[in-house]
């Protein structure tokens, strides 16, 4: 019986709650304007929490406030055909400002005429509102045109903000100390027009922390800073999928960061523009700013200056220490032009001061574009770095330009220029490919400071000094397990060196041209470079096809090297010109008197076909010195083992055992097995070999052998059984 009370008990009390629902439900009114009451405000004045305004097409001449009330106001037929219109009102279109929260909606409207200080279409004062589906359009304030959001978290999707116009700052939207999310939105032709107006687009302030997905920013302009948006005043911006088209600004043409950490992901940044003065950050402004950048695509942006002002980074330009993080994007025709002094610098991106981190982008097509002679320069095609040491990782440049009009100091550094004692760069794993300089450092220009290359190519760059790499002022670059091949240029198809003396190791030279001298290697003023373990071969030049000494102040030490192969007009083929060279334990076609050096074949693999590695009855084989290799070196140019003996060969290098060879490549034993899918070893690859495979069938044991993942794969599987089969019968 007790139970039947409980459950009875149970059942009035659902019913009592299902009854306050409906009740609760049943008490919510539609009020419909023109048709219950004639205006909007009207209606939200006669409203309760609940209630739902549903407004008819048509312009509505009025400001409405929402009065703190949960309530929807929404139009029957959408924006396009309905305007609520505050036109000769002088006041904000649509008011929060009573603490109104996430139910109070407005949803479907056109929202136009509005002029006031703060929030001509719609001013947001301490409310979390939501606003969908609406165009903000024509309306003028002095900050937030467009919608002035203060103290607040406001919900705003689908909405268009568009030809708003601020006299200060955010022409479409202005934030202060809020965090509105931004969805599917539209900001487009918004203005900022006085001298130092800022945020065309949107501004952002206070630590305000601003989220924006999927929203378009286009042909917004700022006369000062900003054409798309603001952020400043520790505002952390996050920005997803969203697309900056045709913003215009002096500084930062799409977005202008200045003490913030943004956070900028998949988003597209084409054809915006700074002009005039100073013309910085065709894309992007970070001032003390570290914003991560990932997945973007950087087109056609550019900084063009005029008069005698100067265009800096083209996509994006760092100051203040900024050092943003940037990987996998993708830099394409963007320009930095000037006609004046320090003008064209940085086609893609300009730096100074600061650590950027590049990581896996591609630079193609970018250019520093000198637009006049005297003092102007076009320097950095892709990248320029003012005491700057950004590191760049498995980057590529391809077909960046440093060129323009004529001009004493101008049009260097095809792809990377580095100015300054405290521009050291680390450039690790980057290809360098078709880069031009009209005339020093078609791949890369330094002036002073000691950058770090590891692993690089560089390939069929073009300049007039150094189609590959140009050091001068003190440039003691260290270059490392590089390549440098099909180099093009007047003087050093390689590397040029003027007052500089970088440390050269494991690196390879091939295919580079030079008219005059130095195919590979040019020296000149006092340049005493560390050139050890290197190869240089089918270079070719006047004089000196491998390296040159153009005066008798450079004096390179060149040890464990090869030079053979290499053409020359007239001179020595191999190391031409003055200087007091000492060369050490290295095979020197023509000859070169030093201890150790030899005048003999090398016995490259396949030198027609680019194999530079020795074969294995090479005279090169243990004759290096081991003294002679840079401290920290334990592999060659393929990253295997530097130091290997070979049991078959005579040690007659340097050092204790075991003994460096000559040139880029170590030689190593083909260990590989003749027959490898033989895997009981017996001579045969049959059955048995069939059954071991099968009883490994699947991932391999995570220590131990698996002779049959023949793929590498780490799983035994079918690609394995189909190698096995088509070895099938006698090991040959």
């Amino acid at each position: 019986m007790s139970e039947l009370k409980t459950s009875v008990r149970q059942g009035s009390l659902l019913a009592a709650i299902a009854v306050l629902v409906f009740a609760a439900t049943s008490s919510a009114t539609i009020y419909n304007v023109p048709g219950d009451f004639p205006t909007i405000q009207e209606a939200i004045v006669a409203s309760k929490d609940g209630d739902e305004v549903v407004v008819a097409p048509g312009s509505y001449n009025e400001a409405i406030d929402f009065l703190g009330k949960a309530i929807i106001v929404r139009s029957s037929g959408g924006a396009d055909v309905t305007t609520i219109d505050a036109t000769g009102l002088n006041t904000s279109v649509v008011s929060c400002v009573n603490l109104e929260g996430t139910d109070t909606v407005l949803d479907g409207f056109t929202v136009t005429g509005g002029n006031t200080v703060e929030g001509g279409g719609m001013l947001i004062e301490f409310s979390n509102p939501c606003v969908l589906n609406c165009i903000f359009a024509a309306n003028q304030a002095n900050r937030g045109a467009g919608m002035f959001i203060v103290g607040s978290t406001v919900t705003v999707s689908g909405c268009t903000f568009t030809t708003n116009d601020a006299s200060e700052a955010g022409g479409g939207v202005y934030c202060n100390a809020s965090s509105p999310v931004f969805t599917d939105c539209i900001l487009s032709t918004n203005t900022v027009f006085q001298s130092q107006a800022t945020g065309g687009g949107m501004y952002c302030t206070n630590f305000s922390n601003v989220t924006l997905i999927s929203c378009l920013f286009e042909e917004n302009i700022a006369q000062f800073n900003g054409g798309g948006l603001y952020n400043t005043s520790f505002s952390a911006t996050s920005l997803t999928e969203c697309t900056f088209s045709a913003n215009t600004a002096d500084r930062g043409g799409a977005i202008y960061n200045s003490g913030n950490d943004a956070s900028i992901i998949d988003c597209t940044f084409s054809n915006n523009i700074t002009a005039t003065s100073p013309a910085h950050g065709g894309a992007i402004y970070n001032s003390t700013s570290n914003p991560v950048i990932s997945g973007c695509i950087f087109d056609g942006n550019s900084a063009e200056a005029n008069g005698s002002n100067n265009g800096h980074g083209g996509a994006i330009y760092n100051t203040s220490s900024s050092s943003p993080i940037l990987t996998a994007c993708t830099f394409t025709g963007n320009t930095a032009t000037g006609p004046g002094g320090n003008s064209g610098r940085g086609g893609a991106m300009y730096s100074s001061g600061g650590n950027p981190a590049v990581v896996d982008c591609d630079f193609i097509s970018n250019s520093a574009v000198s637009l006049s002679g005297g003092s102007s320069q076009g320097r950095g095609g892709a990248m320029y770095n003012a005491n700057s040491s950004p590191t760049v990782t498995n980057c590529l440049f391809v077909a960046n330009a440093a060129e323009g009009v004529s001009s004493p100091g101008g049009r260097r550094g095809g792809a990377i220029y580095n100015d300054g004692n405290n521009a050291d760069p680390i450039l690790t794993s980057c290809t360098f490919l078709g880069n031009t300089a009209d005339t020093d450092g078609g791949g890369i220009y330094n002036a002073a400071g000691d950058p770090i290359l590891t692993d690089c190519t560089f390939e069929e760059n073009v300049a007039v000094l150094g189609s590959s790499m140009h050091n001068t002022g003190g440039a003691d670059a260290t270059v490392t397990n590089c390549i440098f091949r099909n180099n093009i240029t007047g003087v050093s198809g390689g590397i040029y060196n003027d007052t500089s003396s970088p440390e050269v190791t494991n690196c390879l030279f091939t295919g580079n041209t030079a008219a005059s001298f130095g195919g590979g290697i040019f020296n000149f003023d006092n340049s005493d470079p560390a050139i050890t373990n290197c190869t240089f071969s089918n270079n070719s030049a006047f004089d000196g096809a491998a390296i040159h000494n153009f005066d008798t102040n450079s004096s390179p030490a060149i040890a464990n090297c090869i030079m053979w192969g290499n053409t020359v007009t007239n001179g020595h083929p191999s190391i031409g010109g003055n200087g007091t060279p000492t060369v050490t334990y290295s095979d020197v076609e023509a000859g070169f008197d030093g201890t150790g050096n030899i005048e003999v074949d090398p016995l490259f693999v396949d030198p027609d076909n680019d194999d530079y590695h020795i074969s294995p009855t090479s005279p090169c084989i243990d004759a290096a010195d081991n003294t002679a290799v840079p401290k920290g070196i334990v592999v060659d140019l393929d990253g295997e083992d530097r130091f290997v003996d070979d049991p078959d060969t005579p040690d007659t290098g340097n050092g204790d055992p075991p003994i460096v060879d000559m040139g880029a490549y170590e030689f190593h034993i083909d260990e590989t097995p003749p027959c490898p899918a033989d895997l009981v070893v017996d001579g045969d690859v049959g059955v048995k070999d069939l059954l071991f495979l099968l009883g490994a069938w699947g991932p391999c044991p995570p220590k131990g052998d698996c002779p049959a993942d023949f793929d590498g794969s780490g799983d035994v599987g079918v690609k394995d059984l189909l190698f096995l089969l088509g070895a099938w019968g006698p090991c040959p």
